[in-house]
């Protein structure tokens, strides 16, 4: 016969009864979870690991953004999900060989969202050098891309601080213009900001 056992050392067990396998499959308790990698992004996932056949156990997913990726949300064997957003998940899972069920709910949070400013608005000569500094709560490893249009057409730096030199350099500005910065992070999150 099998049973449901409580929470042992981080898992629970069907098909296991005081740590002897009666030949019946496990489904592993608690899943791995994996965080979306950006604040509001869909790259999240929940997975099941299973020793034996994963058809012997019905799933049925909700919550979150739910369904994703075209991916079914009930079924025999359906052990994961992906492309989720953070979120509350509730699975409910059915032991088909013993008829046991057990109901597991998780919680996928975001990062906290990343963010870069050029500092305020100024006056500056046309003509003249330009230097520009960001700050950033992103991690080492971040890049951020300036760019401007001038009469050379569109321009990028690339640095934290960074100089737009003076004319008569091909870089310089001599015409009113805006100055985007692009922050990406090592995860390929980004941020913006505009200085004018």
């Amino acid at each position: 016969m099998i049973q449901r056992l409580p929470l042992l050392f981080g898992l629970i067990m069907f098909g296991f009864i005081s740590g002897q396998s009666f030949g019946q499959s496990t489904v592993f308790f608690p899943p791995n979870t994996t965080n979306p990698l950006c604040n509001g992004s869909s790259n999240g996932s929940i997975v099941f690991d299973i020793q034996g056949d994963s058809t012997e156990f019905f799933f049925n997913w909700s919550g979150g953004n739910l369904p994703t990726n075209g991916n079914p949300v009930d079924g025999l064997g359906v052990r994961r999900q992906t492309g989720l957003r953070a979120g509350n998940y509730s699975i409910f899972i059915l032991d088909l060989a013993s008829g046991l069920d057990t109901t597991v709910n998780v919680v996928l949070s975001n990062p906290l969202p990343i963010s870069v400013n050029g500092g305020n608005d100024f006056s500056a000569c046309l003509g003249a050098a330009i230097n520009l500094t960001a700050t950033t709560n992103s991690a080492p490893g971040s890049v951020i891309r300036w760019t401007y249009t001038n009469a050379n057409g569109p321009q990028t730096l690339t640095g934290n601080s960074v100089t737009i030199p003076a004319s008569p350099s091909p870089l310089a500005i001599i015409t009113p213009t805006n100055i985007s910065i692009l922050l990406t992070d090592p995860n390929s999150c980004t941020a913006t900001d505009v200085v004018r």
